[in-house]
């Protein structure tokens, strides 16, 4: 059952973002095989007033703070996720001087037989947390796109006119 918004709605600023892993390392390592399907669509939820550019959703300012959390949890998880296989296949982030920093790539791996299966177990486990990210981030998605759904119904006939 919907809430209803009345005196304590509050509306919020969403615009959609899609994660996909970064294609360095991977476009040149022709022995790694990125299974299909690692693309996510989240839903940045801002409740300040500064809207520029983003769609409006109205929510109670608990369900504001929790799409809040479970976006940021979401992401934080993709990214570790991401950050595990990156770190297996030996790509890793070095410190340079001051504040600059590179990636590198570690070739031990690619000496050792057997790197394809190390990778494609390496991706499983990626792919497996990755997803289990994602189940618990739906229903979230669903709330969210149910309400743009609504708003999109209910907008006036006279947006468009400015007379």
């Amino acid at each position: 059952m919907e809430p209803d918004f009345d005196w304590g709605s509050t509306v919020a600023g969403i615009s959609t973002r899609t994660f996909t892993l970064a294609p360095w390392p991977w476009r040149i390592l022709p022995w790694v095989e990125i299974p299909d399907g690692l693309t996510f669509t989240l839903f940045d939820v801002d409740p300040s007033d500064d809207m520029l550019g983003r769609r409006k959703v109205a929510g109670t300012p608990a369900e504001v703070t929790e799409w809040q959390h479970a976006h940021d949890a979401f992401l934080a998880e993709l990214g570790r996720a991401e950050s595990e296989v990156r770190h297996e296949h030996g790509v890793r982030t070095v410190t340079r001087f001051m504040a600059d920093r590179t990636v590198v790539r570690r070739r031990r791996g690619d000496l050792r037989p057997g790197r394809r299966a190390r990778s494609r177990q390496a991706f499983e486990r990626c792919v497996a947390r990755m997803r289990a990210a994602d189940a618990k981030y739906q229903g979230v998605r669903e709330v969210i796109e149910r309400r743009l759904a609504q708003g999109a119904d209910e907008r006036p006939s006279d947006v468009g006119d400015r007379s």
